[in-house]
């Protein structure tokens, strides 16, 4: 029997709203994700950044929405559906903190040259990219099925992408060579701590699955 499950009544009124929306935030923080990420392979437009900017503020109204929803929804039918209220929080609070450091990298990108450095280490950041990229995709069916078992497996691997990211800038700040690329070099550690901290945010989310409330955000126990 699973942790995390919606009951039949939370599939309509205000929950089955909140629940929706809180989907959508995971899913335009996947998007901006993708949007801001562009200039690694290529170049992002300018457009592309001020649509991020833009949907930044869409997930914060949609987060104050939700709070709101669930707040109402518990206000008129007691502790009903508490658990899965108290788990849509703690979703929407990842998904807002996702869009802020998507937006973070939006930012860094408008203040960067349209061509990138990243010498040696651009293929390990390609390679975090796009581990980021399918916990995206992961964390979104785990959440939505209710998939136990891929919610395991995105808790699992979050330390192969942490301990990733912390062994690229580790390696960056010793190596004597990437004194010759400063600025970009910077930049790449930047982006490589706000992917950490996506793929954290979206572990969270994923324990929300197979973890009881105290749990949440917290390693899976059988």
């Amino acid at each position: 029997m699973p942790l995390f499950h919606k009951s039949a009544d939370a599939d309509e009124g205000l929950v089955a709203i909140a629940n929706n929306n809180a989907i959508r935030m995971l899913e335009m923080g996947h998007t901006m994700f993708l949007k801001v990420t562009e200039s690694l392979i290529g170049e992002t437009p300018k457009e592309d950044l001020v649509k991020v900017m833009l949907m930044d503020k869409e997930i914060n109204q949609l987060h104050r929405e939700v709070r709101r929803q669930v707040y109402e929804h518990l206000s008129l039918s007691g502790a009903k559906d508490l658990f899965f209220s108290l788990v849509l929080l703690s979703v929407i609070d990842s998904s807002e903190r996702i869009g802020d450091r998507c937006k973070n990298i939006a930012e860094i990108m408008e203040w960067m040259p349209k061509k990138w450095d990243f010498g040696e280490w651009h293929e390990l950041l390609l390679s975090t990219w796009k581990l980021t990229d399918e916990f995206f995709k992961a964390t979104l069916k785990a959440f939505i099925e209710e998939d136990e078992a891929v919610a395991i497996n995105i808790l699992d691997q979050y330390k192969e992408i942490s301990i990733k990211c912390d062994g690229i800038i580790s390696e960056i700040l010793t190596d004597e060579k990437s004194k010759s690329v400063k600025k970009d070099i910077l930049v790449l550690i930047l982006i490589l701590r706000f992917f950490k901290r996506i793929d954290a945010h979206l572990k969270d989310i994923a324990s929300t699955v197979v973890n009881p409330y105290h749990r949440i955000g917290y390693k899976y126990k059988s």
